[in-house]
């Protein structure tokens, strides 16, 4: 089923493109938590999305793509973190530095494997799977709300629901 089919569009497109901040958000609410503030996630976000894009087209796999895309993530936010925290820079500076980094040096990887300092597109990825119900589709507000969108939203969903046990059902909350 096509995107276009549904009542409110925007509605149903919204929804996608919040996911990503929706999983920033919450790992700076875990951050939070602990007393830190984390002004790296934008940064994080790049990386993770760059590097999840690139290993998706090298691989042929979108799911092992952001699986292998969450390891320099990782490597990133620890080097931010051992900054941080080890080396007591100033949080702002080092998170700043964080985003500065990522973006600089996404366009030039961008640049050394593809040639290109702007937009990558690679035509042949395959697309992630969409949960469909053609008689729930069609339920004016209803579809557009929870039906049709990716795996990754619908994994978004279920790691709010997981934060919020671990926050107000846990002691680590």
């Amino acid at each position: 089923m096509s995107q276009g089919s549904f009542t409110f569009p925007m509605i149903h497109n919204s929804i996608g493109i919040m996911t990503p901040f929706l999983q920033a958000a919450i790992g700076g609410l875990f951050t939070e938590l602990t007393g830190m503030l984390n002004i790296a996630l934008e940064g994080l976000m790049l990386i993770g999305a760059f590097f999840s894009v690139v290993f998706a087209a090298f691989t042929g796999s979108l799911m092992l793509g952001v699986l292998l895309g969450i390891l320099p993530t990782m490597l990133i936010a620890a080097l931010f973190a051992s900054i941080s925290l080890y080396l007591k820079a100033n949080i702002f500076i080092s998170g700043l530095a964080t985003n500065l980094l990522a973006s600089g040096l996404t366009v030039v990887l961008a640049f050394q494997l593809f040639g290109n300092k702007g937009v990558i597109r690679f035509e042949n990825l395959p697309k992630l799977p969409v949960l469909s119900i053609p008689a729930l589709d069609r339920i004016p507000l209803l579809g557009d709300l929870f039906l049709g969108h990716n795996v990754l939203v619908y994994i978004s969903w279920l790691c709010v629901i997981m934060a919020a046990i671990v926050i107000y059902r846990t002691p680590f909350g």
